[in-house]
């Protein structure tokens, strides 16, 4: 999956549309997709850290993306987040 998300191939509409990310799932990946860090990401959202950190493992998981950079690509990409 990595290397699909390197190579500009990104998985189609309807892909995107079987995955159930949470509100607060979208929100921090709408977050991340600006460029914020967790700390900061978690104070905007008034949550922990590691609550962040949580919320990024789920999302990795639930895309089945290697790492935060992967889920906003995969999440813009699929028209998840703008």
């Amino acid at each position: 999956m990595g290397l699909t998300m390197l190579t500009g191939h990104g998985p189609d509409t309807d892909a995107a549309a079987e995955v159930k990310l949470t509100r607060r799932e979208l929100e921090v990946l709408a977050l991340a997709s600006t460029g914020n860090t967790t700390a900061k990401i978690a104070e905007s959202l008034s949550l922990s850290p590691a609550t962040v950190k949580s919320h990024f493992e789920n999302i990795r998981l639930k895309l089945g993306v290697t790492d935060r950079t992967a889920a906003v690509a995969y999440a813009i990409r699929s028209g998840l987040i703008g």
